[in-house]
């Protein structure tokens, strides 16, 4: 079972979608208990605030915008980031327009732990499933692709290859 679901194509695409759509759940939870979302969801919320569109449709204006930056770069997303962007903010719409925010900080509170842990396990599925990344990777992507590295980990990376050589 677990050579067919994670070789075969439909086992993976299968894996990638159950993600896509746990993901972009999890991402709504997160913004319905109202306890902190990641900065790349203040992103979009804000920018969502601030034109007046849902958070969904803003994730995929950012998201649309990043990809054009990794495109620029000379990376090339797959279908299944552009699968990734569409699938996220469908369901991060379709949350927010079905749930409401509960009033007691004990259950926001559990929502957060268990969006948190769906996010993770969705992130985990999307990732096995090799079908491509989300938009913000392929910016990363690119970015390490064009040699631009932050100086902490080009200078923790000269100094453990430099302790793996021999003496």
């Amino acid at each position: 079972f677990r050579r067919v679901l994670f070789r075969s194509i439909g086992g993976r695409v299968a894996l990638f979608s159950t993600g896509v759509v746990l993901g972009g759940a999890s991402v709504g939870l997160l913004l319905r208990a109202r306890l902190g979302v990641s900065s790349y969801d203040v992103l979009n919320s804000g920018l969502a605030r601030t034109i007046g569109v849902p958070v969904g449709t803003a994730s995929w204006i950012v998201s649309g915008v990043v990809i054009v930056i990794a495109l620029a770069l000379g990376r090339r997303p797959g279908p299944g980031t552009l699968i990734s962007m569409l699938g996220f903010g469908a369901m991060i719409n379709l949350v927010l327009a079905a749930v409401e925010t509960p009033a007691s900080l004990a259950v926001r509170v559990l929502w957060l732990v268990g969006a948190l842990i769906a996010l993770w396990t969705a992130i985990s599925l999307i990732v096995v499933a090799r079908v491509g990344a989300n938009p913000p990777e392929e910016l990363m992507l690119a970015l390490v692709g064009k040699g631009l590295r932050s100086e902490e980990h080009t200078s923790e990376s000269s100094h453990v290859s430099e302790s793996r050589m021999p003496s």
